[in-house]
């Protein structure tokens, strides 16, 4: 416990949670802002329509950031080159096991956040409670931590920090792609197309009259299955690599 404390300390100088409420604040903005623009009377389902948007814009804002997350996480012992130090004090899979932790706890608030902000605004519309809003957190929790960890782990294999970077945006770009090309399977096999392998709502656009239909499906259990499989081998890997090369750092 104390280790991970330590490790919690260790991001009060790196500013991670401030790219999160950036992110955050940018999109209530934008979600406001297209709110007060919007003719209500072009869509049959609210909750539909503020839910493919949510996590569109997720899909091309917060992939960036997880990588300046992870590659912060990672290189704040590299660049004092303090791992060996570190060993004589705990294990190399503890440090890894915390920082992997010290991640979920920062996706955890910012998904929850959006699961609010998303509550906040579909309740607003349509009062009551709603089975979605636990789906648009569980999905947003799940696709995090795997584009996380991928990072994470990335950015310990990686001498220099900037090629997790530039993955990172070539992979927000191809996850962007995934949404617009469902007739192929590219948004199952990279963790950026799981946003939209994860929104179970399908909309169909009549041009002649302008008016929108979103029709919703059953929640996709199985591929959330297999990202959550996806994120334990991220992990065993990820710890198992750091405890081998963690001299090497």
């Amino acid at each position: 416990m104390k280790f991970l404390l330590v490790e919690l300390k260790k991001q009060k100088g790196q500013f991670s949670g401030l790219l999160f409420l950036l992110v955050f604040s940018f999109t209530v903005l934008w979600l406001l802002w297209c709110l007060d623009d919007l003719d209500f009377a072009c869509f049959n389902d609210i909750t539909g329509l503020l839910i493919t948007n949510l996590l569109l814009m997720n899909t091309i804002l917060v992939p960036l950031v997880l990588a300046v997350f992870a590659s912060r996480l990672a290189d704040v012992e590299r660049l004092g080159n303090t791992y060996k130090w570190l060993c004589t004090m705990e294990s190399s899979g503890c440090i890894y096991r915390c920082k992997a932790i010290v991640g979920a706890v920062y996706l955890i608030i910012f998904a929850l956040a959006q699961a609010v902000l998303f509550a906040l605004a579909g309740s607003y519309f349509v009062p009551g409670f709603s089975i979605h809003y636990i789906q648009y957190f569980v999905t947003l929790l799940a696709v995090y931590e795997a584009i996380f960890l991928f990072q994470l782990n990335l950015s310990f294999a990686s001498s220099s920090q900037l090629l997790p970077l530039f993955v990172s945006v070539g992979a927000t770009f191809t996850g962007i792609f995934s949404w617009f090309l469902n007739q192929y399977p590219l948004r199952y096999l990279i963790p950026w197309g799981y946003f939209a392998a994860l929104c179970n709502v399908g909309m169909y656009y009549q041009e002649d009259i302008r008016y929108s239909t979103y029709t919703w499906s059953p929640y996709p259990v199985l591929w959330l299955v297999i990202l959550l499989v996806f994120i334990g081998i991220e992990y065993l890997w990820g710890s198992r690599f750091f405890r081998k090369h963690i001299l090497d750092f």
